[in-house]
């Protein structure tokens, strides 16, 4: 429980550098936000009945605890800008010494509504930096929606980060790619093997472009003339 009170303590003392101007009711979130990131590290899930168990002082019986959690996700309480932003610009900067990898995906959350994420790449897990949330079921989002998430992380990014994208199928769009290309980033995406590439005066299947199996040239590099 020792280690506990001082991850519990460490965290508090690296939030009140992002939040230096926090005071009254604010500051009372902040100390929910530190109670709250504690626990999460302590029981490894975000789910609240098993983030709750893991209260410094084992307080998961306390219901003031459970609400004050409650509470503080209640969005009209807690903004993007106000409280998630700090942090995540201070990640971001701290994380760009060296390349940075982030994965874009979408997934459904609540009821009737997709959420399109942008999260960097730490070791081996997947933090949040900045994501939009709409209405719709399961399935693509519109391309235009990609790319206005991916303007809101450039305002998180300096202009002389290394930067590669990771996304599925649904990434593959041309404006999507000539965004990242615009800004110097990398990008890996899956896409259908039968898209069609315009070359010169050819055109080539994008299966014929995949490397061989266990040498790094693709069939169609290693075809002569």
């Amino acid at each position: 429980m020792r280690d506990t009170y001082r991850r519990y303590r460490a965290i508090a003392q690296c939030l009140l550098q992002l939040y230096p101007h926090v005071r009254g009711h604010q500051r009372r979130h902040l100390s929910t936000l530190v109670l709250l990131i504690t626990a999460i590290v302590e029981s490894q899930h975000t789910q609240l009945p098993k983030v709750v168990e893991q209260t410094p002082g084992r307080r998961a019986a306390d219901e003031s605890v459970v609400m004050r959690f409650r509470r503080w996700l209640k969005p009209d309480d807690v903004t993007y800008t106000r409280w998630m932003l700090p942090v995540a610009q201070a990640l971001i900067a701290m994380l760009a010494r060296r390349p940075l990898v982030f994965v874009i995906d979408g997934s459904t959350v609540g009821r009737g509504c997709m959420c399109l994420l942008i999260s960097v790449l730490y070791q081996r897990r997947a933090l949040p930096i900045t994501w939009v949330v709409v209405a719709g079921r399961k399935g693509h989002l519109p391309e235009v929606l990609h790319r206005a998430l991916l303007e809101q992380l450039a305002r998180l990014v300096s202009a002389d980060a290394a930067v590669t994208i990771l996304g599925d199928g649904e990434y593959d769009g041309t404006d999507w790619q000539a965004a990242l290309t615009a800004r110097g980033w990398q990008y890996v995406c899956r896409t259908a093997s039968d898209i069609l590439l315009m070359i010169a005066e050819g055109t080539i299947a994008m299966r014929d472009l995949a490397p061989n199996r266990g040498g790094g040239r693709s069939s169609w590099s290693s075809r002569p003339g």
